[in-house]
């Protein structure tokens, strides 16, 4: 019994410092940067990396004979390099890795909250062109996706978004979201285009709808962007399309803005245009005049004011019913 006293106390005062100090030593060298240690002996997700063609295609044969679950590891740990690396040509050179390497789509959501967590990256173009070349997330990152268009700033959400839209129809139940983005940046013309270009990848005509109700949205600039890129749609839709007969009505309506500075751009954008129902009503409404023309004016049997209602009404229960099949509720 006193042995084993004596080897106990041993072990607590002798050995025990000895195995902490081991342990903070190994710590401490992990934490240590890798730029001290010789190339050979850096992680292989490091290595991967190498520009060191002899290293580089080393650790490509060891990555190979890695079973799946520790190649998903060293691809995860390269994205997480993406969180503190300020150089762009180092970024482009983890891009290629993960091409090249063949990682999977579980890369996505990681890379999005890596590259929002870099304070170096003031322009996010080379990850949204990486992600739209690279394979689609999958239904298991739709929830995650969603939550990052709750985020309050624009890279992180234009991210999300474009990783939505390679999802195609897979991320309607995230249009609502997504809608709500093109609103909280629509008064910016680009962002508001950016946002609209990917929700038409996920159902055009939904995105359309969308902007066709923004003639209407209390946002003059929102107001301003929706007439833009109603005519630009005019302009490239074919005549064939049912949602293209919905732009020249809704650029109609914008004539009558109670904004100066709105009804001008749909006067200036009508009188573009070779639709003889457009023309026709704008030149009724330049030569008549707004006030007269309000309660005047009639276009395909219908008043001005009927069309404007019946048009508005039918964008509503169609926007409505979309929201209702994916179990949601609109908010007009």
């Amino acid at each position: 019994m006193i042995i084993a006293m004596a080897r106990d106390k041993m072990n607590k005062y002798f050995f025990t410092p000895i195995i902490s100090l081991f342990t903070s030593m190994v710590i401490l060298g992990s934490c240590a940067s890798i730029g001290s240690m010789a190339e050979g002996l850096w992680p292989l997700s490091n290595r991967l990396l190498s520009t060191n063609e002899t290293i580089k295609k080393s650790a490509v044969q060891e990555f190979a004979a890695l079973d799946n679950d520790g190649k998903k590891k060293t691809m995860l740990e390269i994205v997480s390099m993406f969180s503190s690396e300020p150089d762009p040509t180092k970024r482009q050179a983890m891009f290629k890795a993960l091409t090249d390497l063949k990682a999977g789509s579980y890369i996505i959501v990681p890379l999005i909250l890596a590259v929002r967590d870099n304070t170096n990256m003031k322009n996010y173009d080379e990850v949204i062109n990486f992600i739209k070349g690279f394979q689609p997330a999958t239904n298991e990152d739709l929830p995650d996706l969603t939550a990052l268009l709750k985020s309050d700033r624009w890279g992180v959400r234009i991210m999300a978004v474009y990783s939505l839209a390679r999802m195609s129809k897979n991320a309607e139940t995230a249009m609502p979201e997504i809608i709500k983005t093109m609103h909280d940046f629509g008064s910016d013309p680009e962002k508001y285009e950016q946002v609209f270009d990917a929700l038409t990848m996920i159902n055009s005509d939904i995105a359309m709808t969308s902007v066709i109700l923004d003639i209407k949205n209390k946002n003059t600039d929102i107001r301003k962007n929706a007439i833009s890129k109603l005519f630009d749609l005019q302009a490239y839709l074919s005549d064939k399309l049912l949602a293209k007969k919905e732009i020249v009505p809704a650029l109609i309506r914008a004539l009558f803005d109670e904004d100066k500075s709105v009804s001008d751009i749909a006067k200036e954008k009508l009188s573009g245009i070779d639709d003889k129902e457009g023309k026709a009503a704008l030149e009724s409404y330049l030569s008549v005049g707004k006030a007269v023309m309000s309660i005047l004016a009639t276009f395909m049997g219908a008043t001005m004011s009927q069309l404007f209602s019946s048009q508005e009404e039918r964008m509503k229960n169609k926007m409505n019913d979309f929201y209702n099949s994916i179990g949601k509720s609109a908010d007009f």
